[in-house]
């Protein structure tokens, strides 16, 4: 489950809600009216910016940025040791289908639990429907982007 992926990379408390909760709004799988809530450990997202030829391509993002992966969808850098200690995790291939890797570059990234802003879930409030103690949802594969983690 994703709470607990989150809980031992060191989220806790009103941390650990907002986490899951955006997580959830980033990688949420379209389920049927009363199934389990699921979301998409393979999931790749913003690809069309770094993909020359898409209308969104951007030459500046490509050449820092690649796809943002798993269930917290962190961007993953091209060259993670030329920027800072917190963005160092960003590595594509170990945040690439590692929910445990993943919750830990989210911990850093958001400076223990307690800086969410990297997160476009969280700047828009869209989280907030999700955000409760008892909140959780199961991890998954099957993301209909996956065969793009490596952009």
């Amino acid at each position: 489950m994703a709470r607990s992926a989150l809980a031992r990379a060191g989220f806790v408390g009103e941390g650990l809600d907002t986490m899951t909760a955006i997580s959830y709004g980033e990688c949420r799988k379209t389920t049927a009216a009363g199934a389990p809530l699921q979301g998409y450990y393979d999931a790749v997202g913003d690809w069309r910016i770094i993909t020359p030829g898409e209308p969104t391509y951007s030459a500046t993002a490509a050449a820092k940025w690649k796809a943002s992966l798993n269930f917290c969808q962190v961007r993953a850098l091209r060259d993670p040791t030329a920027w800072s200690a917190e963005d160092r995790v960003r590595v594509a291939e170990l945040l690439h289908l590692d929910p445990d890797y993943c919750a830990h570059a989210a911990w850093v990234i958001s400076r223990g639990g307690t800086h969410f802003t990297p997160w476009s879930v969280f700047n828009s409030g869209l989280y907030l429907q999700w955000k409760a103690p008892d909140f959780d949802y199961e991890l998954v594969l099957g993301h209909p982007e996956a065969h793009r983690w490596n952009t």
